[in-house]
């Protein structure tokens, strides 16, 4: 019988009672036996001799440690196919006995026999025997795993990884496993890492660090965060350390997001990776960034939108706990606030920060012929960092827990941090417990005091662009600024009326021609009245607006109504009242909604005498 597992001959064998099983034979159907290089044969009777037995090799590799996956169904095993390398092989059970499983065998590097006619019923025959003796495993992201609402550990690589060892598991979407599936080796990965470690520049190790970040975000409570780090110039480095930290986990080029992806798409794909970082590079354009903002408050909810299968029943909508990068030329920060223009919650939601150029002086700079080489090895040498930290992260994330809540604790101390800033100081947390974490597993290449020393200067960054925000409304002249917009186009469209003082007495306002009629003041010209939407008491500082317009105009300059309101009754008197716009001049036309403001209440809010 044949003792290597690359041997080319398939010609039947005598079975002698010296042959020796290896590994789990018990998972064999009735017929087939394996010997000690772990090979699988079939047994039968020798044609020139009844009363002998001979084996037939279903093929010159083994077959070993199979497993069956469901949703969708598919059989895995292992076999060597390259020296000395150990590979999985998959195939759906639908291909097995037809005329494609040879193709699909064959792609992997698995060789049939060549004029083998029973691998099909081999096949057949032992996935049968699979479901008789062994559990099918269930489909599952990447990422932590959780069991009867305890975390069991964490999945990548086709392994469950716990502090018990390791099981197999299987990810549903094929084009995701191939995207993460190790392959090559590390050494590569530290070569390319200097291209960025070298220079000394923290602003570029912290992408590299969010590899191994990403999965620590669970410990932090939330769900999602969002990183930006972008510079004017182009060719600094920034896509470079992208793809490093990509190629931890998987393919540098093709899993990395595009501005082709679809928004459905690319949450389908957060979902599936769950624990794993996203990068999007390359955000250019006005309207690339745009497009990737509207993505920015669903990331942070943690789950894609429900849908339907192909049954037209509720699907379970993927979910996340990780950390999204992003790398482009222009900041993110207007494009978010723009999204929320009443409240600070979409700047809370994103950490940014400013890549600068290398200078003259700046060491460690590598040739850019060199450095493309040197970068390209990835491209076929990726994911084998991220599986080391998959085993380690499944067997000690208790430890991880610890370690994060210490070090949150820490820097909430140290930087005075106020809640809403939250979000902020659990990715810094990530990113320099990620470091450690890379250092300690022997991946010795972040200055991790450099690299906290520049995200709290960030931080420091990030809180004084806080105090420019317009959207900001628990500063008075972020108030006035909107009332002031409101008033200007009101007036604009001939919609405003200046009165000496507004009606408020119960009863009848005086008649328009009387001594105590209501006057119409200049600058009102009521032979172009549009309509009365605003009335200004200039005498008693009352104010009076259409409750109804004013709310379309918020709801068309994208503000909140009801932040706006809550904001406008903390600084100043107001109520909501019924009655007139224009009472006692002769203008009024139908009792309405109103909102009466007191100007004189408060000495901050001007915005009536910015349009005078």
């Amino acid at each position: 019988m044949q003792a290597t597992p690359q041997a080319q001959s398939a010609n039947a064998h005598a079975v002698s009672g010296g042959v020796t099983s290896r590994g789990n034979s018990g998972d064999l159907p009735a017929g087939y036996i394996r010997n000690a290089a772990g090979i699988v044969s079939k047994v039968v009777p020798d044609p020139a001799n009844p009363q002998n037995q001979i084996s037939i090799p279903i093929s010159d590799y083994p077959l070993l440690n199979a497993w069956l996956q469901n949703e969708p169904r598919m059989l895995h095993f292992d076999s060597v196919v390259d020296r000395n390398k150990t590979a999985q092989i998959s195939i759906e059970l639908e291909c097995l006995a037809t005329t494609e499983m040879r193709k699909v065998l064959q792609r992997q590097g698995f060789m049939l026999a060549a004029n083998d006619k029973t691998a099909g019923d081999f096949f057949v025959s032992w996935v049968k025997k699979l479901q008789q003796v062994r559990d099918s495993v269930a489909s599952a992201p990447f990422g932590w795993q959780d069991k009867n609402g305890q975390t069991e550990g964490f999945i990548f690589g086709g392994q469950l990884w716990t502090p018990n060892g390791s099981s197999p598991s299987a990810t549903a979407n094929p084009v995701l496993n191939h995207q993460y599936k190790p392959r090559g080796s590390d050494a590569y990965w530290l070569d390319a890492v200097k291209l960025v470690t070298s220079q000394g520049r923290p602003d570029l190790e912290a992408i590299v660090a969010s590899a191994f970040a990403a999965p620590l975000v669970m410990f932090t409570g939330h769900l999602g965060m969002l990183m930006s780090a972008y510079s004017k110039e182009s060719g600094i480095g920034k896509s470079t350390a992208l793809r490093i930290a990509q190629a931890v986990w998987g393919d540098p080029i093709r899993a990395v997001q595009s501005l082709s992806d679809t928004q459905n798409s690319v949450m389908r794909k957060i979902g599936e990776v769950r624990s794993l970082p996203v990068y999007w590079d390359e955000l250019k354009t006005d309207e690339d960034t745009k497009k990737f903002v509207n993505m920015t408050f669903q990331i942070a909810q943690g789950k894609e939108k429900s849908r339907l299968n192909q049954h037209a029943q509720m699907k379970e909508p993927g979910h996340w706990q990780t950390l999204v990068v992003s790398a482009s030329n222009d900041s993110l920060i207007d494009h978010v606030t723009q999204q929320t223009q009443t409240t600070l919650a979409g700047l809370y939601r994103i950490f940014e920060y400013t890549v600068k150029p290398p200078t003259a002086t700046t060491i460690g700079l590598v040739d850019v012929s060199e450095a493309t080489i040197r970068l390209s090895k990835l491209n076929t040498n990726y994911g084998s960092v991220g599986l080391k930290y998959a085993q380690w992260l499944g067997a000690n994330f208790k430890q991880c827990e610890v370690d994060m809540a210490t070090l949150s604790k820490q820097l909430n101390i140290e930087t005075s941090a106020m809640q809403e800033e939250r979000f902020w100081i659990s990715l810094i947390a990530t990113i320099l417990l990620g470091a450690r974490y890379a250092n300690n597993l022997g991946y010795a290449v972040f200055d991790e005091q450099s690299l906290k020393t520049f995200l709290l200067s960030s931080l420091s960054t990030m809180r004084a662009l806080r105090g420019r925000q317009t959207v900001d409304l628990t500063q008075t002249i972020n108030i006035s600024s909107i009332m002031a917009a409101f008033l200007k186009d009101m007036q604009a469209q001939n919609k405003v009326i200046h009165t000496d003082r507004i009606h408020i007495a119960p009863g009848r306002p005086p008649n328009p021609n009387s001594a105590n009629a209501v006057k119409v003041l200049k600058p009102s010209d009521t032979s172009r009245l549009n309509g009365i939407v605003v009335q200004v008491g200039h005498n008693d500082k009352l104010m009076r607006i259409a409750s109804a317009a004013f709310g379309e105009w918020l709801k068309k300059s994208g503000k909140s109504r009801h932040l706006l309101m809550e904001a406008l009754q903390a600084s100043m008197a107001t109520q909501h009242v019924v009655g007139f716009l224009g009472g006692g001049t002769g203008l009024a036309f139908a009792k309405e909604n109103i909102i009466q403001i007191d100007l004189s209440s408060s000495n901050d809010l001007n915005f009536v005498d910015e349009i005078q």
